[in-house]
């Protein structure tokens, strides 16, 4: 079998990769993309003004993700005083069961 030597590949790569990269720039610089322009047009202008009413959007969304948070961290507490609960409560009926039994034990080993 033949096997194929990943240095060679990544260096064809990169040859192949700087060779277009080469002929991006010159074309770029005979004709750009863009046209170069000094001023905003009014429609860009007001979209780049700060916006008031934004400003207070935002604040308003940052303050609702930070209830979010503080429920959430609040419902992970509860979900873990729920289960420590539940794992109390049966722990002690374990050993209140396993009392009675020994209880039983001690009064037929007596008679």
């Amino acid at each position: 079998m033949r096997t194929v030597n990943m240095a060679f590949l990544l260096n064809k790569t990169a040859i192949s990769a700087l060779r277009l990269r080469s002929q991006k720039s010159a074309s770029s610089i005979i004709l750009p993309r863009r046209g170069f322009h000094d001023e905003l047009g009014a429609r860009k202008k007001t979209f780049s003004a700060d916006d008031p009413e934004l400003k207070r959007l935002e604040a308003e969304m940052n303050n609702a993700f930070r209830r979010l948070r503080g429920l959430e961290v609040l419902a992970v507490a509860l979900l873990a005083g729920s289960c420590y609960g539940t794992y109390y409560v049966t722990v002690e009926t374990l050993k209140g069961l396993a009392e009675a039994m020994r209880e039983e034990g001690r009064i037929e080993k007596s008679d």
